[in-house]
Order: structure tokens, then C-alpha cells, then sequence
């Protein structure tokens, strides 16, 4: 991932996304959790491809005629270098 790439997404993150610490099981610490939402899947296809991790989900819509499908893209245990 280049240096364009990377300011590229940290601007997605701090727009649409958010950083948290999460415990993913009771005995663990809690560990890094980027997750951001979107209703342009192929931006998280990006995403996914150039971080090379991730899972993309889509939400559900329970209103059709007024909103945009909704997709979440999330990344979890991130190891800090």
C-alpha cells in the first residue's frame, strides 16, 4: 500500500468510521477495531483488496423506496506496529 492509498483510506476513516477497543472474549484484552459504513460497496471492495483484511457486511433496509442499500466494512485484531 503506497503512501496515497494509505491517506486515502485514514481519510475514509475518520469521516465515515470510527476506532474502538473491543474484548472479543471475556479471558482477552481488548483489542483494535476500525469499523466504517458506507452505501458504495465497491469502495469497501477496495478497501478489502488494498488492506488485504477486512469483512464487508451489508445492513438491512427496511425501507426501500426512501434510503440506499448500507454495506459496514470491519476490521478486527489489528496489530499495531
Amino acid at each position: 500500500m503506497n503512501q496515497i492509498e494509505k491517506a486515502y483510506i485514514a481519510g475514509i476513516v475518520d469521516g465515515e468510521g470510527s476506532i474502538m477497543l473491543q474484548k472479543f472474549h471475556s479471558n482477552e484484552h481488548p483489542s483494535p477495531c476500525v469499523s466504517i459504513a458506507s452505501t458504495t460497496l465497491e469502495l469497501f471492495q477496495w478497501i478489502k483488496s488494498t488492506v488485504g483484511n477486512g469483512r464487508i457486511t451489508k445492513k438491512k433496509n427496511y425501507n426501500n423506496e426512501k434510503h440506499k442499500d448500507c454495506y459496514s466494512y470491519k476490521i478486527n485484531f489489528i496489530k499495531i506496529k
